[in-house]
């Protein structure tokens, strides 16, 4: 192991912010035969660290190149408090004109909000849900640190329910005690009752015992569900906020991090998506989610998008399906 994967290892143990950009660039030292000559490291080497990511695909962006500058950035500031080498970044002058620089040069995108998430994305949210609660409990942690634990419990039990009935958010922040059946294994939502998968009723159970002992009061019947988990503070629009705050402490997506909402909207869009390609009648997507049939199509269709000579196609074997068909 060079010195700088163990230095970046000792970093990763206290800060994990910018894991996966500190990893690309240690990565890439190493490749270039410089991760035991932290000396010969300059700040070209950053430039052509990003330059070699986007060829690979994974920095695309001027958010994600922004915050691989970032993170290498925070990482040299512990190199050299730690006397291990010098900041390669006193170099430079004008951060707003390198950025620029690095973007004209590799034709860096602005980062535009998702209008659904693929189920790569929806898979890495939720594993990175499930990784941040394994080790933790309300009970456990020090007063400062509860707040944020409570938030994104919260959240967690948000974007689930949003994923299984993608009804409208104001819809999923009023689901009761009483939309629930008295085991947790299915809830109604607009006049449907939805199947409550085995690791989110887990995640309802534990979450209301939590809040439970937490405020020492049971969830009543009318009692609304996220109100109860966050101990009567919550509020709809709190969620597009934390949302982006997770999604930025954990390196979900690459955003500015100036950016402080990402709409929580994107949810409802995937779980959408996933019924059309599933080819659930639009009628009965138009029921669960609230949304009409009309502005289903309009909004909707062009996620699948078919040839003249396919339409013709598939219309003619539908109909060739019917009954009545051979008398024809």
């Amino acid at each position: 192991m060079t010195h700088l994967e163990r230095w970046a290892q000792q970093y990763l143990k206290v800060e994990k912010k910018y894991e996966n950009h500190i990893n690309k660039f240690v990565s890439y030292m190493v490749g270039i035969n410089k991760g035991d000559k932290l000396t010969k490291i300059s700040i070209d080497d950053v430039e052509n660290c990003i330059e070699y990511y986007k060829k690979e695909g994974q920095i695309n962006t001027f958010s994600s190149m922004e915050n691989h500058i970032e993170a290498v950035k925070a990482f040299y500031k512990y190199l050299v408090s730690k006397a291990w080498t010098s900041d390669i970044f006193n170099e430079i002058y004008d951060y707003g004109g390198y950025k620029n620089h690095i973007a004209n040069k590799l034709n860096l995108t602005e980062t535009k909000e998702r209008r659904y998430f693929n189920n790569a994305t929806l898979k890495k949210i939720l594993s990175t849900f499930d990784n941040y609660f394994n080790d933790k409990s309300l009970s456990d942690l020090p007063d400062n640190k509860k707040r944020k634990y409570i938030k994104y419990s919260l959240l967690r039990i948000f974007i689930k329910l949003s994923l299984i009935a993608p009804a409208k958010r104001a819809k999923i922040c009023g689901v009761k005690r009483s939309d629930f059946n008295a085991t947790f294994r299915a809830f109604k939502i607009n006049n449907v009752t939805v199947n409550v998968p085995n690791s989110l009723r887990r995640d309802l159970l534990a979450s209301i015992s939590e809040m439970k002992k937490f405020r020492n009061k049971n969830i009543e019947s009318e009692d609304c569900l996220l109100v109860y988990l966050d101990n009567e503070k919550f509020r709809p629009e709190n969620l597009n906020t934390w949302f982006c705050s997770f999604i930025k402490e954990f390196d979900i997506l690459s955003i500015v991090e100036s950016k402080t909402t990402y709409s929580v909207e994107v949810l409802r869009n995937s779980a959408i998506v996933e019924l059309i390609e599933a080819d659930v009648d639009l009628a009965l997507i138009s029921i669960i989610t609230g949304i009409s049939i009309s502005s289903l199509e309009h909004k909707y269709f062009k996620i699948r998008s078919y040839k003249p000579e396919d339409i013709n196609k598939l219309i003619n074997q539908g109909l060739g399906k019917s009954e009545y068909y051979i008398y024809l």
